[in-house]
Formats: structure tokens, C-alpha cells, sequence
């Protein structure tokens, strides 16, 4: 029985790569993050992370300092008695002298078909890349030096279009491929039975959330990427005097441009764009909970 140091945040890729490695009878000596756990919402619209699977296993879950930064982090992996590392959804890079301590049983969970989409935030740029299709799914790997460059363990495809090109019936499904990898390949790597193979070329991105819309693009630009990407909440335009940004979802009708200022409604925004006045469906607090109730839904089967 190989017993993991799991290392990632409050999210549910998170919860579904730690339930999947319990379901593979191994066990988890400690959970560290720099932010473990989330609570319910006051609306009680439930944010799925790993809290309620540490205190249901009872693994000791503790709040590590910045891993870099740290000069005491290999002796407080080893204090665990792990001796398998394993990493998910994590802004922590984990340092060399903790890859030298774990050596080729470190591994991490990614969210793409690598070595396609590299970094930490591959959905967003690849549903804009209009590579939901090609490029979608998890990979399990092996850490190295390089962000996301290890040798590949296993992948699982996840086709965007296979969700009806609806980003929470996506991730869902992306959530359940993690689970799945590591609940079945990860033990025959560990074991030997299955050999990791290198990843050559690739590519690597990141990018800021929301991706803000600017009123320079033009409308057949702005309606494309509401279409690839409007359903993850994620895209958004900006107002002068409004704080936040606005999320758009998607167009509801297009114009001629009027020189008229934005006209922000209940549940659209009006305005000019560089070669037409568009009126776009806006994302409500209501939606957003919605959405959260349905992961939660398609992921009950794996009793996060």
C-alpha cells in the first residue's frame, strides 16, 4: 500500500484526484495547501473542494508555507513517511530538493492533453483556440523542473463538444477523468506495471480570469468567443465607473453602432463594439449558484 503527500488548493479537481487515490485503497499521509478547505455559501449553492473528504478520512491537513520558500520542506515530506508525492490544481511550483526526495514517484494531475497547453490555466485559452475537441482532457505525469514537461503516466480525453458545449457538464466530466486516473493508472505506474513515456514539443499558456472583451474587437470576434467560451463565466467587459467587470455569456442581438454610452440592464449590457452596438447576455449571482448545484449533482457519484 503506497501512502501519498498530497499537495493542492480548495477546488473540485482537487477533491476528485484525492478521491480517487482513497478509492484506489491507497492512503494520503497529509494534505498540504496554502488555502485548504472551503466552506458552504451563505445561499447554500455548495463549493466542491477536498474539506469534507480530509475530515471524513481523517487526514491530517496542514497549511505549508510558500514550498520555495521553505527551506525545512524536505524533512517535513519525510517526517509524513510518504513516499509518493502527488500534486493537483496547486500554484505552489515544488521545489527541486523535494523532486530529489520523491525522485520518479512525484506526480501531478493536468487538466490538458498534454504536451498541448502547458501552465496553470489551460481551459479558458483552449476553448478559445477553438481546441475543446483536440486538445481537452487530464493528464497524470511526472514531476520535473520544467511546469508540466514530466513524463506522461496516463491520459484521458474529454471532448468539449461532448458536453454539449457547456462548460460545468465539462469540467464535471474532467473532474471524473482525474478521479479515474488516479484511481487506476496511478497505482500500476507505482507498482510497474505501467512505464511513463516522454513528452516532446508542446505548448504553454496562461492567462488572466476574467478574459476582458474590449470594445476595439469586432462583433463577428466578440460572437465567437462567447460561443467557445461564454459558458464558463469567465469573459467579461469592462465599464467606466463600474468596479468589477460585467460576465457576458453570449450575443442577443446586433446593430449598427450608435456612439451611444453602455446601457448595463438586470440581465444584459448594451454596447458599441468596433463595427457594431451588440447586446449581450449578462451573467447573474443566481446562474453562478446554479451552475455550483449542478457540479455538484454530476459529481455525487464520486461522494466528494
Amino acid at each position: 500500500m503506497a501512502k501519498a503527500l498530497f499537495i493542492g488548493m480548495r477546488s473540485p479537481l482537487t477533491a476528485g484526484a484525492l478521491a480517487g487515490w482513497l478509492a484506489s485503497g491507497n492512503e494520503v499521509a497529509e494534505f498540504w495547501s496554502a488555502a485548504p478547505g472551503l466552506a458552504q455559501d451563505k445561499f447554500g449553492a455548495p463549493r466542491l473542494g477536498p474539506a469534507r473528504l480530509i475530515a471524513r478520512h481523517g487526514i491530517k491537513a496542514v497549511t505549508v508555507p510558500w514550498l520555495s520558500k521553505w527551506p525545512e520542506v524536505v524533512d517535513a515530506a519525510a517526517a509524513t513517511g510518504a513516499d509518493v508525492l502527488i500534486t493537483c490544481a496547486t500554484p505552489m511550483i515544488v521545489p527541486d530538493n523535494l523532486l530529489a526526495h520523491f525522485g520518479a514517484r512525484a506526480v501531478n494531475v493536468h487538466p490538458a492533453m498534454l504536451p498541448e497547453y502547458r501552465g496553470p490555466s489551460p481551459y479558458l485559452p483552449m476553448l478559445l483556440d477553438g481546441r475543446g475537441d483536440t486538445d481537452a482532457g487530464v493528464t497524470l505525469h511526472v514531476l520535473s523542473r520544467g511546469i508540466d514537461e514530466g513524463d506522461i503516466v496516463a491520459q484521458q480525453a474529454v471532448p468539449f463538444s461532448q458536453s454539449g458545449g457547456h462548460f460545468t457538464d465539462w469540467y464535471a466530466a474532467l473532474i471524473r477523468a482525474s478521479h479515474d486516473l488516479m484511481r487506476d493508472q496511478l497505482p500500476a505506474y507505482l507498482t510497474g506495471t505501467t512505464a511513463a513515456r516522454r513528452q516532446s514539443g508542446g505548448s504553454y499558456h496562461k492567462v488572466a480570469s476574467p478574459v476582458i472583451i474590449g470594445p476595439t474587437s469586432d462583433a463577428s470576434s466578440v460572437q465567437r468567443m462567447l460561443e467557445r467560451a461564454g459558458s464558463t463565466l469567465q469573459l467579461a467587459v469592462e465599464l467606466p465607473g463600474r468596479r468589477r467587470p460585467v460576465t457576458v455569456m453570449r450575443v442577443v442581438r446586433r446593430t449598427a453602432p450608435t456612439g451611444a454610452p453602455p446601457s448595463l440592464g438586470v440581465l444584459t449590457i448594451e454596447m458599441d463594439f468596433a463595427d457594431a452596438r451588440l447586446t449581450l447576455r449578462r451573467a447573474t449571482g443566481v446562474e453562478r449558484r446554479m451552475e455550483r448545484w449542478q457540479l455538484a449533482r454530476l459529481l455525487r457519484p464520486l461522494q466528494l
